[in-house]
């Protein structure tokens, strides 16, 4: 709607990329959704819902802003327009947060974020080919609350507690605390699926107990999402997902969980497990094949675990070169000590070869990169020590001494070894029937680094302390799981709302312009937000709005996404504005 030329200004609205969110967000029936799953009860302290609660929750996400700032940051956007709500400001206050936050917690986090979740892959046609197992990491200072490690009998049905307070990164002490979040994620669209919000309880002081219990942490937390995942494949009812990992996923126990239930998976297999150690010793010389220009690879079928598998020997081209410049370096290193020892060793004498002989002993067994190339016990005689035997008319004797005469090299074939051994890597699953071809299993594993590579802002943001920082709601630890889970909501969003920018893209001829000048078919999400920005809302006295700053580049974007976001944004007026 169009504010007429009489009509007095009652109030400008910041919108920016809001309008985008609230519409995905109306799309998807997020609110819906939540409103279905978790009733409202009788004590409810506003005319809310939790749906559009949540939906407010995620609005502060995508708008940079500390939940405790949320009076200020509603008196700026228009939330009625966003969402498509009835809305007055003083509705949103800390006592209806909390409520919505208990409520949600109540309903159990895991089961609720999941039909959420694919509700939102349902109304977008999105099919799933892969899952995707991974975490993501808070520090958090504990001061009030004690360490909780016990996570048995938890039921996904149930609430479950998590022992954090507040802090992260540089300002955690050292009795700081570690919390987790577990999410399955969509391999092809980076949209999270499944989550479980859970304390690692351990202290960080030590790097290498840090990462020990923090590996420890992962494959129990794994062990209790693939029992999720059991039943969210069977929701889908597609019997062609598969769930990868890393080398968290795969353990003996868990791939023969995995296996009894039917469960595909391609997993990376830890390098430390031995299976892996000898399966890749005895293959390292084997001819592979080129998959792309950056892996190389050969597929083998193994028995591990007592399963049937088919293992992949992985060669990655920037691992060998990064390996091979790291043996070089550290034959270099250990060449110069060496010659630092013989040098040593050409002024010390022995008395004798077998003296001799056991200092040569070790010193190739100080050799690994380098090695003795040449090597002789040198006899001497000692100067002025000739002496008189006690026999009669006897002629006197001469003394002798031994020394070391060795010549190193670095030895280029146990470098190259090793540089090849740490390039090589396994990827297995227990798809064994399947005719595979070494790309198609290695695309099926390899997305698993999507969350990092494609959504890379959205998880800093996901790791921002500010999002905990009001103690008057935050404080809890139920409620800080909630907020995970809202916050992973907000994830949800942009990785959804960029999967339908992507995939209008692929079927249109529409051009953007970058700042730079160039012009592109393909832009990010991150800079579609950025056109949206100066987009702003003016509500007149009549409650009509009128919607400026809309470019000739935010309009195309709104064609491509569809009416209901050119409605959000009043795109007819577009031309007016």
């Amino acid at each position: 709607m169009i504010a007429a030329a009489g009509d007095q200004i009652k109030t400008v609205f910041t919108m920016g990329h809001l309008g985008l969110v609230g519409a995905f967000i109306r799309e998807t029936g997020i609110i819906e959704s939540i409103d279905s799953m978790v009733p409202e009860s009788s004590d409810n302290p506003g005319p809310l819902t939790h749906g559009q609660v949540a939906a407010l929750l995620i609005l502060n996400w995508f708008g940079g802003a500390d939940p405790h700032l949320k009076s200020s940051f509603f008196e700026a956007r228009d939330a009625e327009a966003i969402l498509g709500i009835t809305f007055d400001n003083s509705w949103y206050n800390d006592d209806v947060i909390a409520h919505t936050l208990d409520a949600l917690h109540a309903s159990g986090l895991t089961p609720l974020f999941s039909r959420i979740a694919s509700e939102v892959m349902k109304r977008l046609g999105c099919k799933i080919g892969s899952v995707t197992a991974d975490s993501i990491g808070f520090r958090c200072q504990n001061e009030e609350q004690p360490r909780r490690a016990d996570r048995a009998g938890n039921d996904y049905d149930e609430p479950r507690r998590i022992a954090v307070t507040y802090g992260y990164n540089g300002d955690y002490p050292p009795e700081a605390v570690l919390i987790r979040e577990h999410v399955l994620t969509d391999s092809a669209t980076g949209m999270p699926l499944c989550l479980e919000p859970e304390d690692n309880a351990y202290d960080t002081c030590s790097s290498a107990s840090d990462n020990n219990d923090t590996a420890a942490n992962d494959t129990a937390a794994f062990s209790r999402m693939i029992k999720v995942f059991e039943s969210f494949g069977n929701y889908c009812g597609d019997s062609g997902v598969y769930l990868s990992g890393d080398d968290s996923l795969y353990t003996e126990e868990q791939v023969t969980f995995m296996a009894g239930k039917g469960i595909k998976f391609a997993a990376a297999v830890d390098s430390k497990r031995k299976s892996a150690q000898d399966f890749i010793a005895a293959r390292r010389d084997d001819p592979l094949e080129n998959i792309t220009d950056e892996y190389q690879g050969r597929l083998y079928a193994v028995n591990d675990c007592g399963v049937r598998q088919i293992w992949l020997l992985v060669q990655s081209a920037a691992a060998a070169a990064k390996n091979a410049h790291a043996a070089e370096t550290s034959a270099a290193k250990e060449k110069d000590k060496l010659r630092k020892l013989i040098t040593d060793y050409d002024s010390t004498y022995y008395a004798s070869e077998k003296e001799a002989q056991k200092e040569l002993q070790k010193i190739r067994k100080k050799c690994r990169y380098c090695q003795v190339v040449s090597s002789a016990i040198v006899k001497e005689e000692i100067p002025g020590k000739d002496r008189k035997s006690k026999k009669p008319g006897a002629d006197s004797q001469k003394e002798f001494r031994c020394r070391l005469d060795i010549t190193i090299e670095i030895n280029r074939e146990y470098c190259d070894m090793v540089a090849r051994t740490k390039s090589l890597f396994v990827v297995a699953t227990n798809d064994a029937e399947r005719q595979w071809t070494p790309g198609e299993l290695l695309k099926l594993y390899n997305p698993r680094n999507k969350k990092e590579r494609a959504a890379g802002w959205e998880w800093q943001f996901l790791k921002n302390s500010a999002f905990f920082a009001d103690r008057v709601f935050a404080a809890g630890n139920e409620r800080i799981q909630t907020l995970l889970m809202i916050m992973t909501l907000g994830l949800l969003v942009s990785r959804g709302l960029e999967w339908k920018l992507r995939k209008a893209l692929e079927t249109s001829e529409v051009l953007f312009k970058k700042p730079a000048g160039q012009i592109t078919g393909k832009i990010s999400l991150g800079y579609v937000f950025q056109i949206f920005r100066p987009v702003m809302t003016i509500v007149s006295e009549n409650g009509e709005r009128k919607f400026c700053n809309l470019d000739e580049q935010a309009i195309k974007i709104l064609e491509l996404l569809g009416a209901g976001y050119q409605k959000a944004y009043g795109a007819c007026d577009a031309d007016d504005a």
